[in-house]
């Protein structure tokens, strides 16, 4: 990534036609491809502070509320609104704000990303806001985008049939958290092999928090709220806001 010497925000060329849902298909991404383009330092400091300020809701949240409930979802569609983030797939092609979004997305994760992994404890910080987002974004998939991004991201399961899973009722009943026989019949597993070719389900609705090795699901209470995101020095600087999990 480049920088141009101008400090006068820079206006990304509009992309027509197909050329979008090329570059970003979905709301969410494994962000496996780093940017390539060039931006103005303006433009690199908004996507940096305003990443910064959404993981930051994201961890405040977490620690106020549930991070299945209701609650937690709101506010956090909010914020994510607020800051101008994608979370939610549009119905059709999307459209110039659709694309602006997604790209500040991929290009602020890589930012921060990179400010961050100067320690451990920042690194296991970031990590885990950045887990909680893709979760709640990957949940707010319908589910034809679920199947179409799996396969988008080389991750192809084949779905269990109606046969097999009434076959293994009791065992996916046993094995997924809050599930049961009502929820059971909406949702799609898909197979995995384990170990000695084992048969595990793996059910596409929800992420639930072992997926991802998080605890509880509820971060720690945090001492005292921090003052208004005033410095953008003091936001762009790590080691003021890194908590120790």
């Amino acid at each position: 990534m480049q920088f141009s010497k101008n400090r006068t925000l820079k206006i990304n060329p509009r992309l027509t036609g197909e050329r979008k849902s090329e570059h970003y298909p979905f709301s969410l991404q494994f962000y496996q491809v780093p940017p390539t383009e060039n931006i103005s330092l303006s433009e690199f400091e908004t996507f940096a502070v305003e990443r910064l300020k959404l993981l930051k809701s994201i961890e405040n949240l977490g620690v106020s509320y549930v991070k299945v409930s209701a609650d937690y979802t709101t506010k956090l569609e909010n914020e994510l609104r607020k800051l101008k983030f994608p979370y939610r797939s549009p119905q059709n092609d999307i459209n110039d704000e659709a694309y602006d979004q997604r790209r500040k997305d991929h290009i602020s994760h890589f930012i921060l990303r990179l400010a961050y992994c100067q320690s451990e404890d920042l690194r296991r910080w970031f990590i885990q806001q950045e887990m909680d987002l893709f979760k709640f974004r990957f949940n707010q998939l319908p589910k034809d985008k679920v199947q179409e991004f799996l396969k988008y991201s080389g991750l192809e399961y084949l779905a269990i049939s109606e046969e097999e899973k009434k076959q293994h009722h009791d065992d996916l009943i046993n094995s997924t958290y809050g599930l049961s026989s009502t929820k059971l019949e909406d949702l799609e597993f898909y197979k995995l092999f384990c170990v000695q070719n084992a048969l595990c389900a793996l059910p596409y609705v929800s992420c639930p928090n072992s997926w991802f090795g998080s605890t509880d699901g509820r971060g720690r209470r945090r001492n005292e709220a921090e003052e208004e995101d005033g410095k953008k020095t003091s936001l762009l600087d790590p080691s003021n806001h890194c908590q120790s999990t």
